[in-house]
């Protein structure tokens, strides 16, 4: 009976979202990388799907795995129903209109571009590649997050020279730029940096109209994508553990060390048994696999049974207070503290589990909080989306820069998407205020 009431509510999702998307075929084709065109997919499989494929849900209480289908229910539900209200009545437009100064802004992006890059040649000799696999040095506090902005400094550059260049396509140069961005991120040593890339210069270049996205198109690029993403968690994980070895043995970061991981980690797509270990091919499944770190914690009810009233929330107010003034102030990510009390991870340890969004609600208000956490989530995407991203070039490049954390960012507290949002939000502010200056100095020379 049990299993029953499972089917039937997880037939329910499928069904409700096969229905819903034929009634809303045209809004949703009109912009595939809507979030209303995207999560409705996203979440059959990150946590309906899941319940039955994954044999670590298997185990949990019956109570535990119908409250993940719900919750699947009610997002699904909740994302149509928010998006008839505040979403706009079409979405397929002109890109924005060129203006004077977008000629100079591309060629200011582009000379940021080469800034950045020579930032990161020195940042990785230095081990001051903060959020990335080749930090050798511990992030501090308030510095460590500007010179992380730093770090992604080329690849924000490389979005908005796409967005100002006045062009009808991608040219040869911005093939080579996407592609350098692509090696990088694979030599961070990031499972989905890839998709940091790939992504953005995707929405981007189908806002300019530059491709156009039919049914079958769509669903064969996804397939592809994640066949293409399976393959980039196999080679980085091999990648990862041979430059590990070399940091062990104490030859320490040196580009030789870099070289061998690159080619450990593509000999490995022939011979996967000698370079990475079991769990590697199915990596990519594990990370999307939400149902099961949402289930973990409702499962130790001990964790969540005094909640915390927002504690986890108020960094997406107080991050800005240096932590010299605030020594106690709370830290934006709880994914330490959920992979050390959920998932039994050495404390010293500076990987993060997936609390996921649903988690943290529980985690502050009970079940109430999970229905609270699903619509914040959905209006927050709403608003990044169209708000945003929809009015103005730089709006969208904020959009593209933080658009990968809106689809991902399902398996994190919510104050951390929110917080990168705004740091996001002020980089770009400070970028558009110095390009702006300068723009309106050569304007009066008669340079742009």
């Amino acid at each position: 009976m049990e299993l029953l009431i499972n089917l039937a509510v997880a037939g329910f999702c499928f069904a409700y979202v096969a229905l819903s998307s034929l009634r809303l075929r045209r809004k949703l084709l009109a912009d595939p990388f809507h979030p209303q065109s995207v999560y409705r997919f996203l979440i059959l499989y990150v946590l309906v799907y899941s319940v039955f494929s994954s044999d670590d849900v298997e185990v949990f209480h019956f109570v535990t795995k119908l409250t993940v289908l719900l919750t699947a229910l009610f997002f699904l539900v909740s994302l149509d129903v928010i998006g008839a209200v505040v979403s706009k009545k079409s979405r397929a437009k002109e890109f924005f209109p060129e203006k004077r100064s977008d000629k100079f802004f591309a060629s200011a992006f582009l000379g940021l571009y080469i800034a950045g890059w020579m930032w990161r040649a020195f940042a990785l000799q230095a081990g001051l590649l903060y959020g990335t696999f080749l930090a050798t040095q511990l992030e501090l506090s308030s510095y460590g997050n500007f010179v992380g902005q730093l770090n992604g400094l080329s690849l924000l550059a490389l979005m908005g020279r796409i967005i100002f260049v006045q062009s009808d396509r991608l040219t040869k140069g911005m093939l080579l730029m996407i592609f350098a961005e692509i090696g990088w991120a694979f030599m961070s040593g990031s499972k989905i940096a890839i998709l940091y890339v790939i992504l953005p210069v995707l929405l981007i270049a189908y806002r300019r109209s530059w491709f156009r996205v039919q049914l079958r198109g769509a669903v064969l690029g996804g397939l592809l994508a994640l066949i293409l993403i399976q393959v980039s968690f196999s080679i980085v994980t091999a990648y990862r553990t041979s430059v590990q070895q070399s940091f062990a043995s104490g030859e320490g970061l040196a580009f030789s060390a870099l070289a061998e991981g690159i080619t450990n980690s593509v000999t490995s797509l022939w011979e996967p048994a000698a370079n990475v270990n079991s769990d590697s091919a199915n990596s990519i499944s594990a990370r999307l696999n939400l149902a099961n770190f949402f289930g973990a914690l409702i499962e130790r009810e001990d964790l969540w049974r005094e909640p915390w009233l927002g504690r986890s929330y108020y960094p997406i107010i107080t991050w800005w207070i240096p932590r010299a003034l605030w020594p106690e102030k709370p830290t934006v990510s709880v994914g330490a503290w959920y992979g050390e009390q959920v998932l039994g991870w050495d404390a010293d340890s500076r990987s993060e589990g997936a609390i996921t969004i649903w988690g943290d609600g529980l985690a502050n208000f009970g079940f109430l909080g999970i229905l609270l956490a699903t619509v914040t989530w959905i209006i927050f995407s709403y608003f990044v989306y169209e708000r945003v991203g929809g009015r103005k070039k730089w709006g969208l490049l904020v959009l593209a820069m933080i658009y990968v954390r809106l689809l991902l960012g399902l398996e994190q507290n919510i104050a951390t998407p929110l917080v990168a949002f705004q740091l996001q939000a002020l980089w770009i502010a400070l970028i558009w205020l110095v390009f702006g200056v300068l723009a309106r100095l050569f304007a009066k020379r008669g340079s742009v």
